[in-house]
């Protein structure tokens, strides 16, 4: 019954009672529920070949396919494009400096000019760690891009040595991120850095222009890496001045 208490879309959902009704030969009823998926950018790869695989039980060939899907992703970009153009903002970015994983210290103003993805995270939150694989996707498209910075901020800290906690986890996980640390203050006890950006869940987000103030504000994660890339990559190509 979980599927029929659900309001809003849940993509895995979708697509676990999309298999069902597959394995029952419900092969249009499962088009309708994975088509709801495509159409709003949240297939992961398997939802997709398995969409495709429908389409053609459904239409009865692969023919037309192609142009479907693409006219189906433009349509997919230009509702996301109309949405973060009502979700922009421009916020003056809290300056901080602090110090990575081995001890060197790094500062907002370091990377004035260029486009800054700040990540609030903890190695407790399971949201920061489910969205990390989308994150390393968004590192690796970028990572010949000089005008593009990422920095994931480990703050709220649950271990006594935080350090070394963020650093096991990042090298068991192999991700290439750039770590900062935002410790709590030793007498006032408050995380400064995450407290400055009146941050109130992680994972929470933010892409920050070359003038330095704050474009977009995410926070949570819903579980799809390409949506979640392709939103990313849009937002850092309306930060540029790109759209």
């Amino acid at each position: 019954m979980a599927y029929k208490k659900t309001t809003s879309l849940n993509p895995n959902l979708n697509y676990r009672y999309a298999l069902i009704l597959m394995g029952l030969n419900k092969n249009q009823e499962a088009y309708d529920k994975l088509e709801e998926v495509v159409k709003a950018g949240k297939t992961t790869p398997a939802m997709a070949a398995d969409f495709k695989k429908l389409y053609v039980k459904v239409k009865g060939s692969e023919a037309g396919y192609e142009a479907y899907a693409a006219s189906t992703r433009k349509s997919y970009l230009e509702n996301l494009s109309k949405k973060l153009t009502t979700d922009m903002v421009s916020e003056p970015a809290a300056a901080f400096t602090l110090t990575d994983l081995d001890g060197k210290q790094v500062s907002l103003n370091d990377y004035k000019g260029k486009i800054v993805i700040l990540d609030f995270w903890a190695t407790w939150c399971a949201p920061c760690k489910a969205s990390f694989p989308a994150m390393q996707m968004a590192v690796n498209k970028y990572k010949d891009d000089a005008n593009v910075k990422f920095l994931f901020i480990h703050t709220w800290e649950q271990a006594a040595n935080p350090l070394q906690d963020a650093t096991n986890y990042i090298k068991s996980m192999k991700y290439s991120f750039e770590v900062l640390m935002d410790t709590k203050d030793a007498q006032t006890k408050v995380n400064k850095v995450v407290s400055s950006y009146n941050v109130k869940g992680i994972p929470a987000k933010f892409v920050i222009d070359g003038a330095g103030n704050v474009r977009f504000k995410l926070t949570g994660f819903d579980g799809s890496n390409e949506a979640a890339v392709d939103e990313l990559t849009m937002m850092i190509d309306m930060a540029k001045g790109k759209s």
